[in-house]
């Protein structure tokens, strides 16, 4: 009866949630800009952009190859790439000039983790 019961409780039990956001930081040198490159979305389709570096982390945009993206942070070993990108192309996102402190993005664009494979680099 207690493998029964075991068994249940493993059946019954909530699946996992996805894990927490991480932002993506900007500023690490207080004399440079805020992020250290531009680069744009490559592939033959929309790319995704996850909560943080990682696919098991929700997805929150997906963007077309040619989107132009700032290059902030990275992780995993440089295999995800924190981003921030904007809706209009012209708008500023802040990320072109120097920050003095280590901080988390919090606009006025989007950010968010996409694959080191899913960007090409254009200066930086």
């Amino acid at each position: 009866m207690t493998c029964a019961l075991t068994l249940l409780a493993a059946c019954s039990s909530p699946a996992a949630a996805a894990p927490e956001a991480q932002p993506v930081w900007v500023g690490e040198q207080p004399d440079l800009d805020a992020c250290g490159g531009l680069g744009q979305i490559s592939g033959n389709g929309p790319q995704a952009v996850h909560a943080g570096p990682g696919n098991q982390h929700a997805v929150i945009a997906r963007l077309q190859p040619g989107t132009p993206a700032w290059l902030c942070d990275s992780a995993g070993d440089g295999q995800w790439i924190g981003i921030v990108h904007a809706d209009d192309p012209d708008q500023d996102c802040g990320v072109s000039v120097a920050v003095p402190t280590h901080q988390p993005y919090r606009g006025p664009c989007r950010s968010g983790w996409v694959r080191a494979t899913a960007v090409q680099l254009l200066a930086g």
